[in-house]
């Protein structure tokens, strides 16, 4: 393998004085070396900075960029602005990832030539470790569609368990006033500019962790997947796959509202989706690519939510314990009203 290559790496830092060491410590340590390491602290107010300039001092690889809080979307957008490599790839700083990381993805869209390659996960809610040093004996990569890709649940939206070719990306950003599935969003304006090939790869690779409560990507507000559905909506005509985007946008609003029932102000819930929605059966009318009988059941859930529940529980029955979850995290929660604008 051509090892002039070089992988930019862009991890955003936020209050993970307590994960961020590992992390890094899975890049620095991968058998792939040609990296430029990114680590955006934004606005920490832990010792996070402190390690990260520990780690900087020993490796020469690692650029350090300490700026104000801004969101998960603002310390990627700087990095990417800054970036240099010939491909580029998103890792959170509490996650880790597979020692050959980079040097099995870089090889998968070499070989493929493709625009994008994505890997398998793992998630992880206690720090046990996973044996990130067993070999890779063999790996198929498959080339698939955006919408294919969503589809298989273990695969995600996630910016993370990718390596993107800098081409593709152009001038794409993360839009600074989605804080929670800005990753959805960047994904799509990739796609929506030009013919992307993607291809996954079914390894283990990259490993989420789910037990930390201050991460920057983690911690959203209730009403932020609303937030990114009304910006699609607002910007539906950038995509040039607005069938599949119109698709998203009713996922996220009968998830959002079915989530969100269990609040203390349900009426409010109502209220925002109202507003989003106002406009949204037009859209969905004037779709072409999506069956009438898809369209009547989704007008139906929107609707009817009890039949949209029911049809979750039947789907699988462990939404029956995550609705006893819900409903004690958020019994005293209230969601923000928003104005008709």
């Amino acid at each position: 393998m051509n090892e002039d290559i070089l992988i930019s790496v862009i991890v955003p830092v936020y209050n993970t004085e307590s994960f961020v060491e590992r992390c890094i410590a899975s890049i620095q340590n991968n058998t792939y070396s040609n990296l430029e390491i990114i680590c955006v602290n934004d606005g920490s107010t832990d010792l996070s900075i402190k390690k990260l300039n520990e780690l900087a001092s020993q490796d020469r690889r690692i650029m350090i960029i300490d700026k104000e809080n801004g969101g998960v979307s603002s310390a990627r957008n700087y990095a990417l602005n800054i970036s240099s490599g010939k491909y580029v790839c998103f890792i959170d700083s509490d996650d880790w990832i597979h020692k050959d990381y980079f040097r099995v993805l870089l090889n998968a869209i070499e070989v493929s030539n493709s625009d994008v390659v994505i890997c398998h996960h793992k998630e992880m809610t206690t720090m046990d470790h996973f044996d990130t040093n067993r070999q890779i004996k063999s790996m198929k990569i498959k080339e698939v569609s955006l919408e294919k890709i969503n589809s298989i649940g273990y695969y995600r939206n996630s910016v993370c368990g990718r390596i993107y070719r800098r081409q593709i990306i152009n001038d794409s950003r993360f839009p600074k006033m989605i804080q929670w599935g800005e990753d959805t969003i960047f994904n799509l304006m990739i796609s929506s500019k030009q013919s992307v090939k993607y291809s996954i790869i079914s390894e283990v690779m990259y490993f989420y962790y789910r037990g930390n409560s201050n991460s920057l990507v983690k911690n959203k507000s209730l009403d932020s997947a609303l937030l990114r559905c009304k910006w699609l909506i607002e910007n539906i005509e950038k995509f040039h796959n607005p069938d599949y985007v119109i698709l998203l946008i009713y996922k996220d609003i009968l998830f959002y509202r079915y989530e969100c029932s269990f609040c203390k102000n349900y009426n409010d819930v109502l209220n925002n989706v109202n507003i989003v929605t106002k406009n949204i059966n037009g859209l969905l009318c004037k779709c072409k690519g999506i069956s009438a009988q898809k369209k009547i059941l989704l007008i139906f859930f929107l609707i009817f939510p009890m039949f949209y529940r029911l049809q979750l529980i039947i789907k699988d029955r462990s939404y029956i314990k995550f609705e006893e979850t819900i409903k004690n995290n958020y019994c005293n929660l209230e969601v923000r009203r928003w104005s008709d604008l």
